[in-house]
């Protein structure tokens, strides 16, 4: 090193020390803090413990970093949701489809899932293998939002076809409006926000993989006896789609019930007491039973237990939903002995919530009924409907809930708003740890 270079550093060190001082303070004017001392104390140091040429290697490499810096801020990190998803209404997809139905074998599956938004058609298309039978089982749902109807093939011979009538063509992903975080989990190996809501018995959730918020993962619909998921392998929005996708199968072609005058949409209380009876059918095999089912929205709890039978056998199906406690008591056995408790992400939702926004489609003749006044509600795949009487509209007399694979129908001896005993939202002794 020269006494040339010498000189040339000890002239340039107060100007640049200064210029340093300078860029600090004003660094941190916006946040009305003073610049750290420490630093200050540091420039100082430069100048009186390091050769020359080494304070001004040091004061610009300090310049620099500073020049770039941000202030310094106090600052709480808060850990907020991720973004909620959004997807296309006009999408094409191809699936696995799983169909659980209660105690049984859970059936698995493959197909597609169209929605044609923008022409009002929609159409999922699968097809299930189960062990001991050579045909598979069909799962046809066509909806045809531009005529009114809904077409359903529900068998092993994909011949058997039913129609009713819709009122509306809702966007398939319409109940992401209502959903909440519920945290992380791990699907198929991969980590996922999960997302959920409920309507009536039926419980919605869906996954993504950040940050790929406009493609779902996974979608699932669950209720008190089975539900459904859907795996996405494919998933292409805004899709263009060939008309003939949504062309009406032979075996569908006969007219549709026409509806009449609309009254008012029930209004059904969030707390109350019921005993029913039930008829289902999940892939062409019919069982029945009875049951009861209450829901107190003080306690933000629901409790339900039905002895359900097919032809080879019964069992009793019980849950009891703590959502104050996020806890989830169930039972699923031909002796009720066998208890799983389980965490639930589930916010408690009034089960009847949804009727308020349902579609009246007519009036028709129920067995033991006689006449009662239907409205229908659309909701991710599963048609829920309520039946009422034109006299009490407040009070449910008939509930169903169709959806992939599952149809059920429920039919009330009593339903009561009442609230229930707390005793009764206590944990069975099958499901009390020792």
């Amino acid at each position: 090193v020269t006494n040339e270079t010498r000189a040339w550093a000890w002239a340039c060190r107060s100007h640049i020390l200064q210029r340093l001082q300078e860029r600090i303070e004003a660094s941190h004017a916006a946040t009305s803090r003073q610049p750290p001392r420490l630093v200050l104390f540091h420039l100082h140091r430069i100048h009186q413990n390091t050769p020359s040429t080494m304070r001004v290697a040091l004061v610009l490499a300090a310049l620099v970093a500073v020049a770039v810096a941000k202030p310094l801020t106090a600052t709480l990190v808060v850990n907020a949701d991720p973004p909620k998803p959004k997807f296309e209404p006009q999408f094409y997809a191809d699936v696995d489809v799983e169909l659980h139905r209660g105690d049984e074998a859970t059936l698995f599956g493959e197909g597609a899932w169209l929605s044609d938004y923008s022409a009002k058609k929609s159409l999922e298309d699968y097809k299930f293998r189960e062990e001991g039978h050579l045909l598979p089982f069909y799962s046809y749902n066509l909806q045809r939002g531009d005529l009114g109807q809904r077409f359903e093939i529900e068998s092993f011979s994909r011949h058997t076809c039913e129609e009713r009538q819709i009122t509306e063509f809702p966007n398939p992903w319409e109940f992401l409006n209502n959903v909440t975080y519920q945290g992380r989990d791990q699907y198929r190996k991969v980590e996922l926000d999960i997302w959920g809501a409920s309507f009536g018995d039926v419980h919605i959730r869906v996954g993504v993989e950040a940050p790929h918020y406009t493609t779902p993962v996974f979608f699932e619909a669950f209720g008190h006896h089975g539900g459904n998921r859907v795996y996405f392998k494919r998933f292409i929005a805004n899709a263009t789609l060939d008309s003939k996708y949504f062309d009406i199968p032979e075996e569908c072609q006969s007219a549709a019930p026409v509806a009449t005058a609309a009254p008012a949409a029930p209004k059904i209380s969030a707390t109350f007491m019921s005993e029913f009876d039930i008829e289902a059918e999940r892939k062409g095999e019919p069982f029945h039973g009875e049951g009861k089912w209450a829901v107190s929205a003080s306690h933000k709890a629901e409790v339900s237990e039905s002895r359900i039978g097919g032809r080879e056998h019964s069992e009793v199906v019980y849950e009891l939903a703590l959502f104050s406690e996020h806890k989830l008591y169930q039972i699923t056995s031909e002796d009720k002995t066998e208890c799983r408790e389980s965490t639930t992400t589930r916010n408690f939702t009034a089960p009847f919530a949804w009727t308020e926004h349902a579609k009246f489609v007519g009036s028709h003749h129920v067995e033991r009924f006689g006449v009662i006044d239907i409205f229908e509600y659309h909701v991710a795949s599963n048609n829920l409907t309520i039946g009422v009487s034109a006299n009490n509209t407040n009070i449910p007399l008939f509930y169903g809930r169709e959806g992939r694979g599952i149809r059920e129908h429920i039919f009330f001896r009593h339903f009561e708003p009442t609230e229930i005993d707390a005793k009764d939202l206590e944990p069975p002794s099958e499901c009390k740890k020792n």
